[in-house]
């Protein structure tokens, strides 16, 4: 057998998925090829809010001219559940407030952050005088 080619399938075999499964053939460059465009249509992208907001008016202007959302999207290569997400999160901000919203989150984890480490600290404090330790 041709180390080059992948057989799966075939009548009765006990490495198929059963009686009368489909029986095909291909090459390993192809197994290959499809594996690498599977990985690359299922790898996440960081995109900046800018990059976001830019997407969500192209799809907007692919609606306007009569596309339906999910061609603009395959077009563009992002999920629809994605343009969706994003939509909900960013729709109708400028790319500047989006930025802005971006800045402020992360300090708001920032803020939050501090907000825990000093309860505990405060915490421990309380638990060390009830105990005696000073």
């Amino acid at each position: 057998m041709n180390d080059n080619v992948v057989t799966q399938g075939g009548e009765g075999n006990v490495a198929d998925n059963g009686p009368g499964a489909p029986s095909f053939t291909y090459a390993k460059s192809d197994a290959r090829n499809i594996y690498q465009r599977m990985r690359s249509i299922t790898r996440c992208k960081k995109r900046s809010p800018e990059q976001i907001v830019s997407i969500l008016r192209q799809i907007g202007a692919g609606v306007a001219q009569g596309k339906t959302t999910s061609q603009c999207c395959k077009d563009l290569e992002i999920p629809t559940q994605t343009y969706h997400q994003w939509k909900r999160k960013y729709g109708g901000l400028e790319e500047h407030q989006a930025q802005r919203l971006k800045q402020l989150e992360q300090e708001n984890a920032n803020l939050k952050r501090l907000v825990s480490e000093l309860c505990l600290q405060k915490q421990a404090l309380k638990d060390l005088i009830v105990s005696g330790g000073i």
